[in-house]
């Protein structure tokens, strides 16, 4: 009779086991699908974003050239402006212009294209791309088919009319290598089980990375998947879309046998048709994950299984033997020694562990918590956290009382907790005990993460620096000499033109441009070469003084308050008088931006301890959103329009403070202001003497 109802038990569990496998498989293929369906979306987007921005950067260039052509002119010099675009702009292969009535009139290779386009005719393309565009409106762009014989399928021909009342008229056409335009989307299928497909304007397939991909859909209306078939139906029509499609779908389309995550996004093109960019993201890699976890999941119940027999063992040997009383004091010896041995073991690990009971009074402490707050058992979670605020212990608290209702752990990943008087990243996990043991209940475990957290930070960050030095020196020397080339011209054409002449504010727009361009270079130079800093002592009050005489012109100017608040008795600081200078300006700049005419921005200084100043910019601007805090000294970051701002300024401010061995904070709340607090090293006191 026993070893039957062993037996049922053990079947028993085995089947709660298969059902609780069936339940955390099912789940954890939902969560997986969709996050691969998220993060499928969103590189989609940024890829086809770039594209979009490439697209309408070229449509900038044919404007640009048909403003050169409809200007008038001789044959030479627009040969010669036209050869300085050529060079400047780096996928276009061929330049061509034709008249009103479609003949030819310059045909401009690119002689650093590979060999193998001059032995391709390009000429019927371009010359039927630029008839067509003769019949567009105003700043309409054309776009040829592939291009037959061609050596890439990315070559498109681009082309538009030009003309003005009483002056010249015709089209401008450039035949332009597409590829890079779309080279975000290798990032997004970089997996070996993603394919891509790239649609031209025209609806035709431009790039396919399967070939069963190009014919699902050139005959995606007879294989009887309608998302697949909707999914373009939506693109035709400038929508983007996510679908998921089954395994049975996928094989239908001729791909393997496995869920497909389908995501479609038009790129839109400024004054020109749009393309469309589609991606299959294969789900393989969840069902080897849901596998593995089937596999764990099993060793987990035979290892159950064992246990659950080995007590049954025990129960019966223990009952055969209760009589003995030497055999019952042994027991309570090796009893007493385990609960040593898991007191010691719990020591030493170096993760905080409490105890608590179902009412919530902590029954033990590990060593690790016991030296960070001094609380013992008796006490409750409030004891043992004193420091805590509110907030994190109430995070605490809900933990507890989840893993108690569920049954099962519950727990927080590198969550933001302020637990030891300031905020800190904890791991922490509530596993909730059988309900036999009298006493114990749940077990808290507290991993503390700030260290790591912070050094993710400062790698995520040098890694960031060390890019844009390198994309600052590239750009210095790709983009600056061109520059000047064009620059050069535009005078030139200027000088011939005369101040009178309709186009000349125009060719002044030009300059004006090209100097913006370049001033943003040399911004980058600076930010990438940020010279070594040479510390003296220098005086805080005077220093910013001197700031608040440079800008308040400009304060006066915005209509904005510009005022000091330097406390007495503030210590000279360490730095580089050139470097503190600029991080003031760069900051209350900023500060003067964000600021509304009658507002007030403040700059301000105290004492912070012995060895420490504390400097700061308040405003009462328009404030950063929380979810862009993090990102205010990233490079590139900006929230100002387009044009006003590069996005280094705070990179530039964060560094120079790093340099000096400071640091800096920001507060800021929507619609109540912004303040960036500077904690700048202390001079020595012979340099503070000097210094006075």
């Amino acid at each position: 009779m026993r070893t039957w109802w062993v037996a049922g038990v053990m079947l028993g569990v085995l089947a709660l086991v298969g059902l609780g496998t069936r339940l955390v498989v099912t789940r954890s293929h939902d969560a997986q699908v969709a996050q691969l369906e998220t993060e499928t979306r969103a590189g989609l987007t940024e890829a086809a974003r770039s594209a979009s921005a490439d697209l309408d950067d070229l449509s900038d260039v044919l404007h640009l050239t048909d403003e050169l052509m409809a200007s008038g002119g001789q044959a030479r010099e627009h040969e010669r402006e036209l050869h300085a675009i050529l060079e400047a702009v780096g996928n276009v292969r061929v330049m061509a212009t034709y008249s009103a009535d479609g003949q030819e009139a310059l045909y401009l290779p690119d002689h650093n294209s590979p060999p193998e386009f001059s032995s391709v005719p390009f000429r019927p393309a371009m010359a039927a791309t630029a008839g067509r565009a003769l019949g567009l409106a105003d700043g309409r762009i054309a776009v040829s088919s592939m291009i037959a014989g061609a050596p890439s399928g990315w070559l498109r021909v681009f082309a538009s009319r030009f003309g003005s009342p009483g002056g010249p008229a015709g089209a401008v056409a450039v035949l332009v290598d597409t590829e890079p335009m779309f080279s975000g989307l290798r990032v997004v299928g970089s997996r070996a089980d993603t394919e891509q497909l790239v649609l031209g304007p025209n609806f035709k397939v431009a790039r396919s990375t399967s070939p069963a991909v190009a014919a699902a859909f050139a005959s995606r209306e007879q294989l009887g998947v309608p998302r697949f078939a909707a999914a373009f139906t939506n693109l035709a029509a400038g929508l983007p879309g996510t679908e998921v499609l089954s395994s049975a779908e996928a094989a239908r389309l001729g791909l393997p046998a496995s869920e497909r995550i389908l995501g479609s996004l038009p790129v839109p093109m400024k004054n020109g048709p749009s393309w469309s960019a589609v991606v299959l993201a294969s789900t393989a890699s969840v069902r080897q994950n849901e596998n593995r976890l089937v596999v764990q999941l099993w060793l987990g119940a035979a290892v159950a299984v064992a246990v659950l027999l080995g007590v049954g063992a025990y129960v019966a040997a223990s009952t055969r033997r209760s009589a003995a009383l030497k055999q019952t004091r042994l027991h309570v010896e090796e009893l007493a020694r385990v609960n040593e041995r898991t007191q010691s073991i719990l020591d030493h690990i170096p993760a905080g562990v409490v105890a608590l009971s179902e009412a919530g009074s902590v029954l033990a402490v590990n060593k690790v918590l016991r030296e960070r707050s001094g609380a013992a058992a008796g006490a409750t979670l409030r004891s043992v956290f004193a420091q805590a605020d509110e907030a994190s212990l109430a995070r605490l608290h809900a933990l507890v009382q989840a893993a108690l209702a569920a049954g099962q752990v519950q727990s927080l990943l590198g969550e933001a907790l302020s637990l030891f008087g300031s905020q800190g990243h904890y791991r922490v996990h509530a596993v909730p005990l059988h309900r036999g043991d009298p006493e114990v209940r749940i077990v808290l475990v507290l991993e503390d993460l700030s260290s790591l957290h912070a050094l993710q930070a400062q790698l995520i960050q040098a890694e960031k620096l060390a890019t844009v030095g390198v994309l600052a020196a590239g750009i210095a020397h790709e983009i600056g000499t061109p520059l000047g080339v064009v620059r050069g011209r535009a005078e030139y054409v200027a000088s011939k033109l005369g101040e009178g002449h309709s186009q000349a504010g125009s060719i002044q727009v030009i300059v004006e441009q090209i100097d913006r361009v370049s001033r943003t270079i040399r911004q980058l130079l600076d930010f990438a070469r940020v010279k070594p800093a040479t510390p003296r002592s220098v005086a805080v009050g005077p220093a910013l003084r001197a700031a608040e005489e440079l800008l308040g012109i400009e304060a006066r100017r915005r209509g904005v308050e510009l005022g000091l608040a330097v406390e007495e008795g503030v210590p000279a600081v360490s730095a580089d008088p050139d470097q503190l200078q600029q991080v003031l300006i760069n900051l209350a700049l900023n500060a003067l931006d964000a600021s509304e005419r009658g507002s007030k921005v403040t700059l301000g200084a105290a004492a912070e301890g012995a060895a420490g100043v504390c400097l700061w910019v308040r405003d009462a601007g328009a404030g950063i959103p929380a979810e862009n805090l993090h990102r205010v000294f990233d490079p590139f970051f900006t929230t100002k329009k387009r044009g006003q701002g590069t996005g280094l300024g705070l990179t530039m401010v964060a560094e120079i403070v790093r340099n000096h061995g400071g640091h800096l904070e920001v507060q800021s709340a929507v619609g109540q202001g912004t303040s960036v607090t500077l904690h700048w090293p202390a001079a020595a006191d012979e340099e503070a003497g000097h210094a006075a």
